[in-house]
């Protein structure tokens, strides 16, 4: 029998932990200013510019750092103080966010401002995220990790969902400098909780014995060598190529083809993290998931059909219903993708695969640049099309081609083959 107080008691077990309580606040707190901070650039450069490629830069400065830095950051986790290095990348991104509030309280806002802003707070977010990802693991221990990782998917999706709705209303009543002012209090606060966090002591390397080159080549060797582990990330690849642009163009469709103001443009990028949050929380309260590949499979089929659906809507309505459903497909997807990354590899690559992991995610700005070319040549709908029908097609295949990633999920041992462990 359905017991809302059983679920609920499953789903938030990792919190029970205080040290996981004070890492997901800080988490929530730091990641709500990300999807505010692409709320209120996006639409500034677009009212700057009335250019939907030069609102898809936005995007491409936003996440292009995890092409390379994401990689490092995996590498860098493995050799250093995690807690610091997640420390010193949000300190460096509450600074750029200072400096961007001060410039817009002046006036003196040009494109490129935006452009660099984001792309400082974007290197920072790709520099800690394995070291906030894997201090999870630290503190919670493998047997409670999915639950864990899909609290901090719950937690992420909650700031998506209210970070986009408190920009557009911010932006509406006060401007984008009010936005700026939140997300400076935002990022204190979460610095604050981080520094009360009494994380789990670990051995650590001088940077210089890390050898960080070596470790990066020997991830991505031992990803490629596993393949369960590398579906995982090529599904990644995918989706952020195909998917990613569709929220990056929301604003765009908003304005021009749905024609509403800078507050109901932050309610539909909500709706995403309201269906996610919704996904989550239902991943969370599982008693146990053993195919973990199947969810990621299957989350990321419904999120590109709804991409779809969303690119032909001409109804606000229909779209603020379409893109909830996204969010649940993306829940599936993106919990499942973390939890596979940590669950498949050895311990001692963890880390590794974390920042591989971030190659798959940094195909975002690639997907965002067509997008942003091929929405000024024929229209953000007709490109969102194109990158759905490409990312079923693709996705597709990567499924069939690798039946173990459908099996149940198996972590590697060290003994196993290839074949064998997929």
């Amino acid at each position: 029998m359905f017991s809302p107080t059983a679920h609920l008691a499953r789903a938030s077990a990792a919190l029970r932990d205080p040290n996981f309580q004070l890492l997901w606040l800080s988490s929530v707190l730091s990641l709500a200013p990300r999807s505010m901070e692409a709320t209120i650039l996006t639409w500034l450069v677009l009212e700057l510019t009335d250019s939907p490629f030069h609102v898809a830069l936005v995007g491409v400065f936003g996440w292009t750092p995890l092409l390379t830095l994401g990689v490092i950051g995996g590498a860098l986790a493995d050799s250093l103080d995690r807690k610091r290095l997640f420390t010193a990348t949000l300190s460096v991104n509450l600074a750029a966010t200072i400096v961007l509030a001060v410039v817009l309280y002046a006036g003196w806002i040009q494109v490129w401002h935006a452009y660099a802003a984001i792309l400082v707070t974007g290197s920072c977010y790709a520099l800690g995220m394995a070291s906030r990802r894997s201090l999870i693991h630290d503190i919670v221990g493998r047997e409670r990790v999915t639950n864990a990782v899909a609290l901090d998917t719950l937690g992420g999706n909650a700031s998506a969902m209210l970070g986009p709705a408190l920009a557009g209303f911010l932006i509406r009543v006060g401007g984008a400098s009010a936005g700026y002012a939140a997300l400076c209090v935002s990022l204190c606060a979460s610095l604050l909780l981080l520094w009360r966090l009494d994380a789990p002591r670990r051995e650590r390397k001088r940077l210089r014995e890390a050898r960080i080159a070596r470790t990066l080549v020997t991830g991505l060797r031992y990803v490629g060598s596993r393949n369960a582990l590398l579906a995982t990330v090529l599904i990644a690849f995918v989706i952020n190529l195909t998917v990613t642009p569709y929220v990056n163009m929301t604003p765009v469709i908003a304005r021009d083809i749905l024609r509403v103001t800078p507050d109901l443009m932050g309610i539909l990028l909500s709706g995403h993290g309201l269906g996610a949050l919704a996904g989550s929380f239902l991943v969370a309260s599982a008693v146990t998931i053993r195919f973990h590949g199947r969810v990621y499979i299957a989350g990321s089929l419904l999120l590109l059909g709804a991409v779809l659906i969303f690119s032909v809507s001409r109804s606000y309505a229909l779209s603020l219903a379409i893109v909830v459903i996204a969010g649940l497909g993306n829940a599936g997807f993106n919990t499942m993708q973390m939890s596979l990354t940590m669950l498949l590899p050895r311990d001692e690559m963890r880390g590794a695969a974390l920042g591989a992991m971030s190659l798959g995610i940094g195909a975002g700005p690639v997907g965002m640049l067509i997008t942003g070319i091929a929405a000024n040549s024929f229209g953000a709908p007709n490109a969102l099309m194109v990158n759905a029908v490409v990312g079923i097609a693709a996705l597709s295949l990567i499924a069939a081609a690798v039946p173990s990633l459908r099996g149940k999920t198996m972590p590697d041992d060290g003994s196993r083959r290839r074949g064998r462990t997929g």
